[in-house]
């Protein structure tokens, strides 16, 4: 998502860079990146998300089985 959304922006600087083309109105199309936006938060929250238990796994995974009697 970030690639695209820079890439759109280089895209955008060309065009305007280009004296041939008439002015795109860029200010429109701010609703594109709304949902990217979004789905980026969502899933570096996820990521936060699977770290944390990731680690808390690998800290309390032996205590854990120990005092629960899970062997799995």
């Amino acid at each position: 998502m970030d690639k695209w959304h820079s890439e759109f922006n280089k895209t955008k600087r060309d065009i305007e860079d280009q004296l041939t083309v008439k002015r795109w109105d860029f200010e429109k199309i701010k609703e594109i990146f709304k949902s990217p936006i979004y789905m980026r938060s969502v899933l570096e929250h996820l990521k936060e998300a699977c770290i944390i238990i990731q680690e808390f796994f690998s800290i309390l995974g032996p205590d854990l089985k120990a005092v629960t009697g899970d062997v799995e």
